[in-house]
């Protein structure tokens, strides 16, 4: 498996001769980001400008992390969780940030909390697979988040 440079900017799709399959990370490939892929290997590729976001929910939650001060990068990084016979990926799992200063991964998602099982299953499949640290954060603890941190209005001078 090729590393994460000190760039963050390449990691391979297919593992190194004798290295071991299901270790392999995706980084910022575009087809990784929008969820194909048509190579059995990752190319490189670096997202310039504002991310799109899939969600305002997510948009919100980068601004609070910008509020408090930390650093964050949007979907950079894949994690193929399952091979097709070929042993090219077919199920990756692209969590929403990368807290660089926490070396953690947060995956948001609005839907509710009992329809959010497969998201849960897969970021329990990343952390066994992977020894990262993952945190899901669901609709209510985002909306609390982002109704505890949100910014005071500044008082009326009078």
């Amino acid at each position: 498996m090729t590393r994460i440079g000190s760039s963050g900017i390449l990691a391979s799709s297919v593992p190194a001769p004798g290295e071991p399959a299901g270790k392999d990370l995706l980084t910022r490939h575009p087809d990784v980001l929008r969820g194909r892929f048509p190579l059995a290997r990752a190319d490189i590729a670096i997202r310039i400008g504002e991310p799109e976001f899939a969600h305002p929910m997510e948009a919100r939650f980068a601004a609070l992390l910008d509020a408090c001060g930390l650093a964050w990068e949007y979907e950079p990084h894949a994690f193929i969780l399952e091979r097709d016979e070929l042993g090219r990926p077919v199920e990756p799992f692209v969590p929403d940030f990368y807290l660089p200063e926490l070396d953690m991964y947060v995956e948001c998602t609005v839907m509710k909390a009992a329809h959010a099982t497969r998201k849960r299953r897969n970021v329990r499949r990343v952390i066994e697979r992977y020894g990262v640290l993952v945190t899901l954060q669901e609709r209510d603890d985002l909306e609390r988040l982002v109704r505890e941190h949100r910014p005071s209005a500044p008082e009326a001078a009078g």
